[in-house]
């Protein structure tokens, strides 16, 4: 899919660019077959229903992080939850100095800050490229 995103829209693989101009019912299809995964695959979603799991794979985006990005810093207000669905992060303390995890594909971090108001404490940072 990758490979033809990126001949089709000259160098874009930006699949939301590309799912977000189809029809509405096709787009929700397209999104609950591909990102949906990562919601069911997630115990912290075990008990939502399948209509559910569709609505929120419809509020997922695909987000790109190379080898040393940051992903979001310690102390930072929590906002959202991420799925990784390739490559590999460590959350690191604030100072950067110790890694508590190293998180791969399949993993999930920021569920905390999705459900209560609170400072994120680690400093999730891509190893390789998201």
């Amino acid at each position: 899919a990758t490979r033809y995103l990126w001949s089709a829209h000259k160098g874009s693989v930006n699949e939301d660019d590309f799912i977000l101009r189809l029809p509405y019912t096709l787009q929700a299809d397209i999104i609950a077959q591909t990102r949906a995964k990562h919601i069911r695959d997630c115990q912290f979603f075990d008990f939502c229903s399948s209509d559910i799991v569709k609505a929120l794979a419809l509020c997922l985006r695909p987000l790109v992080f190379s080898s040393g990005d940051i992903v979001c810093h310690a102390g930072d207000m929590g906002q959202e939850m991420f799925f990784l669905s390739k490559g590999s992060v460590e959350v690191v303390s604030p100072d950067r100095t110790t890694c508590f995890a190293t998180l791969v594909e399949g993993s999930f971090f920021g569920e905390t800050s999705v459900r209560v108001d609170c400072d994120l404490r680690v400093t999730p940072s891509a190893v390789s490229h998201l």
